[in-house]
């Protein structure tokens, strides 16, 4: 019997500040071991009034 082989694939829709996605990153990293490699895909602009 072969062992079993897992493997998927989690996608989710985060819109952090450009200055964030770095910091973002290196704490994914350094949370899952280098398991979690996040894609950075599509860029907006989105005006939101300050508070």
């Amino acid at each position: 019997m072969r062992a079993p082989a897992y493997g998927s694939t989690a996608t989710f829709e985060l819109w952090v500040p450009g200055a964030a996605v770095e910091p973002l990153r290196a704490d994914l990293a350094a949370g899952s071991a280098g398991a979690l490699a996040p894609v950075v895909g599509e860029e907006r602009v989105v005006d939101v009034a300050a508070e």
